[in-house]
Formats: C-alpha cells, sequence, structure tokens
C-alpha cells in the first residue's frame, strides 16, 4: 500500500526499514484502529498517515528499541485515530462525540505489559550472562527484596561491600542490555 510513498525514500536501508517496519506492525497498528473507528477503510487510512509522517522521522526509528518501536507505532496509530474522530465531531458533532466518550483506553496497558515483558526477558537474559554471585546478589537484592544485612550474610560479605557489588554489577547490566538493544 505505501508502495508509491516508498520511491521517496532515497536510501535503500532506509527504505528497507520502513518496509520491514510496515510489515511487521501493519496487522497490530490496524487492529489498534479498527477499536478506535470501527471502520476498516478509515483504519487503513489512519495506518498509512502515520506510516507516511514516519517516513520523515527514520532516524529517531533507528535509535528505538524493537519494544519501543512497536509501542511509538501503536501510540502514532491511536493518536491519529482520535484525530480523525475529533475532526469528525467538528463535520458531525453528535455521532463523534458519543464515539469519544465511550473510547477504550486500554492501548497504554497493552503497550505498557509488552514493553515490561520483553525488559524483563533482556534483563534475565543478561542476568544469565553474569558470574553467580553477582547475579544472586541482584536477585536477592530486586527479586527477594532482601536487605543489605541479609545479603552480606548469605554471601559472606560486609554491608557496605554488598552496596559496592550491586553498585558494580548494576553497571555490568545495563552494559550488557545496551550491547543486546544495539
Amino acid at each position: 500500500m505505501l508502495s508509491w510513498a516508498m520511491l521517496a525514500i532515497e536510501n535503500e536501508s532506509d527504505r528497507e526499514f520502513i518496509e520491514r517496519l510496515y510489515t511487521q506492525n501493519y496487522a497490530a497498528m490496524l487492529q489498534k484502529a479498527k477499536d478506535i473507528l470501527k471502520n476498516h477503510q478509515r483504519a487503513e487510512d489512519a495506518v498509512e498517515a502515520v506510516m507516511l509522517r514516519l517516513i520523515d522521522r527514520i532516524d529517531l526509528l533507528h535509535r528505538c528499541n524493537q519494544v519501543s518501536l512497536h509501542s511509538y507505532l501503536l501510540t502514532c496509530v491511536r493518536n491519529e485515530a482520535i484525530g480523525q474522530l475529533r475532526r469528525d465531531s467538528r463535520l458531525y458533532p453528535g455521532d463523534a462525540e458519543e464515539k469519544m466518550r465511550i473510547l477504550p483506553d486500554e492501548g497504554a496497558a497493552v503497550d505498557t505489559k509488552l514493553m515490561y515483558q520483553a525488559q524483563v526477558q533482556a534483563l534475565a537474559k543478561a542476568l544469565q550472562s553474569l558470574p553467580e554471585r553477582d547475579a544472586l546478589a541482584l536477585r536477592m537484592k530486586y527479586y527477594e527484596c532482601m536487605g543489605d544485612a541479609e545479603i552480606a550474610a548469605i554471601l559472606n560479605i560486609k554491608a557496605s561491600a554488598v552496596r559496592s557489588l550491586l553498585s558494580r554489577v548494576r553497571r555490568k547490566v545495563f552494559e550488557l542490555l545496551r550491547e543486546a538493544e544495539a
């Protein structure tokens, strides 16, 4: 559907990136727009409008990770669909205003769950690559909500050493997550 607009993208890798983005996310974006607009053709128009605007933001899109990108696309489509309803309310005041009142706001919750799930998976993978003692310290602190004194007793180190250990391990995990994202 966007094939004519793709010709405007001069860089071949950018063109392939937008095509892949469109292909991978089309169904979710269309469903989000249909949930709001209750009309297949108007939902397709909303998705197309979003994708056309995003062509100008390719640099921003390249910097996003896959989960953030998916969430961003769904938010853009939701905003476009709501914008269509608002424009309709100016043309046909009664009908569109009623639709706006009953508009579901479950998109943010779904996006948040997807982002959280991806982050948890990435974190679990990063934890698996850590030395056993480091991963254990993080698990005890953040999953089991143990205090520094309890962790120190289990690891047979001082409580101040637990804080240093956790700080060092957190930096290592952030580095691993950044590497995985890139």
